[in-house]
């Protein structure tokens, strides 16, 4: 912090200024959620259109070495399954 003189008075002589803060970043986790789906396209954008300078996605592997876009370890949040992703097949 930088100190500016106020004046001639004994009891305040300096006030501190405060010296700019960075911008932060604004990262979407899993892009938008409340706005699209979780990890998908639609949510990503909408993340940007609202600002976000970043997304932030989780990718995992299945059982047979797949990728996938997928936040949590199990599937029973976003499906109506119960599996680990991880144990699951995906290719075909």
């Amino acid at each position: 912090m930088d100190a500016s003189p106020i004046g001639q008075n004994n009891l305040l002589t300096m006030i501190p200024i405060p010296t700019p803060m960075p911008t932060p970043m604004i990262i979407a986790h899993r892009g938008s959620p409340k706005l699209a789906p979780e990890n998908t396209m639609p949510s990503f954008r909408k993340a940007l259109e609202c600002g976000a300078s970043h997304i932030e996605l989780d990718i995992r592997m299945t059982w047979d070495d797949v990728p996938v876009i997928f936040h949590d370890e199990k599937v029973n949040r976003m499906t109506n399954g119960s599996d680990f992703l991880s144990q699951m097949e995906l290719s075909a």
